[in-house]
């Protein structure tokens, strides 16, 4: 049995069913009876079938994700990044909640995970005798600088793209500077996804003008990170171009969380993004980046708990419990939410 959970992602909370009566369970009598797609209908129009009053409340459900995300909130980055004691606290809590429900063989498995973890991040521009400091966030896995930072001259590279590189180093030069990149992520329409939906719930029939996804995956941090290191750069701002304007923070998990790079980087709002590029438009400007922290091996948890059954097949209901609110926040709650309906089929 522990041979097949290993198999499963490094960092999760897990519920596991272990049962052959639930497969034949679900497939005949579906806990929530609905059309494939039921675009456009009232919630009088669905039939959730009897199995659904089993289900926790909506505000019971909120609370855990409440709970979950005050973790993040509580810690030094502002969500539960994997080794943080955010992210221990919220496991710890996923285990409590696993023993609370009744379910067996609960317990935490240590993982390994490399780790890095940034101390301090500042973006100061200098403005002949003044200097302004920009609020900003931090990328990970990315250089570090000394204590006092680099200083060096900025250059704006628009999107970022090779040409965009080309052109702005046959003009001013890269080598040397911090490049200034706008960060794009264009979302993902939910027309795109609708057809492989097995369930819609959309009353109003509004979901088709909107985006499954607003910021992610982004489209060019990786690669317009790359070019900077190939072109000589010696630090790295992206602009977020696609959150509220004064937001600054991106998980960048798909595109850059892994670059393992050679030079420090930092993200800046959109509106601090457009004040930067106004400066650069009426001239040169000095800037000093710092990136300070640290990395290496550090440690986060597998959370498990046991539904028993009558055979040995194994059925996994998971999530991952690292990140921020709503969708991991809810990935967890909703495994949670699926125990008591599961131990009723069962029983």
């Amino acid at each position: 049995m522990k041979k097949k959970l290993a198999l499963f992602s490094t960092i999760l909370a897990t519920l596991v069913l272990v049962s052959f009566v639930v497969v034949p369970a679900f497939a005949s009598a579906p806990i929530f009876a609905v059309p494939p797609v039921a675009r456009g209908n009232t919630a009088q129009d669905i039939d959730y079938g009897p199995n659904a009053a089993l289900l926790p409340s909506n505000g019971e459900i909120f609370n855990w994700i409440k709970d979950l995300w005050q973790f993040g909130a509580d810690g030094e980055y502002g969500w539960r990044m994997p080794g943080t004691e955010a992210d221990h606290a919220a496991a710890e809590y996923i285990l409590q909640k696993f023993q609370e429900f009744g379910l067996e063989d609960t317990y935490l498995e240590p993982v390994d995970i490399p780790v890095c973890f940034p101390d301090d991040w500042e973006l100061t521009v200098h403005l002949g005798k003044k200097d302004k400091v920009i609020p900003v966030s931090f990328m990970r896995y990315v250089a570090f600088t000394p204590p006092e930072g680099i200083t060096a001259e900025m250059v704006y590279v628009g999107g970022g793209t090779t040409s965009d590189f080309q052109a702005v180093n046959s003009s001013v030069g890269i080598e040397g500077k911090i490049v200034m990149v706008d960060i794009i992520a264009p979302g993902i329409p939910w027309a795109l996804v609708a057809p492989f939906s097995l369930f819609t719930y959309d009353p109003n029939d509004t979901l088709m003008g909107d985006k499954i996804l607003e910021n992610f995956p982004d489209r060019n941090v990786a690669s317009s990170y790359r070019l900077a290191e190939d072109y000589g750069a010696v630090g790295y701002i992206g602009v977020i171009t696609f959150h509220a304007e004064k937001v600054n923070q991106y998980f960048h998990m798909a595109g850059a969380a892994y670059l393992d790079g050679s030079i420090p980087g930092l993200y800046v709002s959109l509106s601090d993004g457009e004040y930067l590029k106004g400066l650069l438009e009426d001239g040169t400007v000095e800037a000093t980046m710092v990136l300070t922290g640290w990395e290496g091996q550090g440690v986060t948890f597998n959370v498990y708990g046991f539904l028993p059954g009558n055979t040995d097949e194994i059925i996994v209901v998971s999530s991952h419990h690292d990140g921020w609110a709503t969708n991991e926040g809810s990935g967890i709650a909703i495994v949670m939410a699926a125990y008591p309906i599961s131990s009723a089929i069962i029983q």
